[in-house]
């Protein structure tokens, strides 16, 4: 796997990037992560998820196979 991580400022609908040489002729997946993490904080304690009745066996769960 080969990651690129670049910064660019988006002015208008599209996004130029110059990829390595490589890259021909493959398949790319492209994700893209606004910076200022808005969505993110949207959704900051918004879903709660009740553990309080969880039970596990911590020896299963670390035993060694």
């Amino acid at each position: 796997m080969h990651v690129l991580k670049e910064m660019i400022k988006v002015e208008n609908d599209f996004i130029h990037m110059r990829l390595p040489r490589k890259c021909r002729g493959k398949i790319v997946s492209v994700t893209i992560d606004l910076g200022n993490d808005v969505e993110k904080k949207m959704m900051l304690n918004k879903i709660k998820i009740d553990t309080t009745q969880w039970k596990f066996t911590r020896d299963e769960i670390y035993a060694e196979s």
